[in-house]
């Protein structure tokens, strides 16, 4: 593919979240997502994190989000945002996009989780990156349902940010 092509080519069925209706968004796989909040007991911080496990539980991805979200998503789902905790449904897709390193110029691919957390209000959207050993379990594994978003021209490589090396 010369460089001209490389820029940003989307495959002609993709389409972004938002332009979903509220029924299309409905039809996505749903997966049960923890709204966590948590103290640190050291230094008494407090931060949110919304969590779904995929492929059997074998692959965690973590949205951190910030405390308005936590209590939004709680008043629109009807949960109780007093608690440490809670559980709400998620729809959500799996997107594989390819890209073109900035630093060297090797093509890569890349995946993201997207969706929903209150689909029917259409608020809260969040997207996670999946980094190295995230990326090399899914392609290990495989993952059903997940859309080509095609070429993003070019974008900073996903590196192993648990690497020990």
């Amino acid at each position: 593919m010369a460089d001209e092509e490389k820029k940003d080519v989307v495959p002609e069925g993709f389409r972004k979240l938002s332009e979903f209706t509220v029924e299309e968004l409905l039809k996505l796989p749903r997966i049960p997502m923890r709204m966590v909040e948590t103290t640190n007991d050291r230094t008494g911080q407090v931060r949110f994190n919304a969590y779904v496990y995929l492929l059997e539980s074998r692959l965690e991805v973590r949205f951190p989000i910030d405390r308005a979200t936590y209590h939004l998503v709680a008043r629109l789902r009807g949960k109780d945002s007093t608690k440490s905790e809670y559980t709400v449904s998620f729809p959500y897709r799996v997107v594989r996009g390819r890209g073109v390193s900035e630093e060297d110029g090797h093509e890569f691919d890349y995946y993201y989780v997207e969706g929903y957390a209150a689909p029917m209000e259409r608020k809260v959207y969040l997207n996670q990156l999946l980094t190295g050993s995230q990326v090399d379990l899914v392609e290990c594994f495989g993952l059903d349902g997940v859309v080509d978003r095609g070429y993003a021209g070019s974008v900073k490589g996903v590196g192993y940010f648990d690497d020990l090396g």
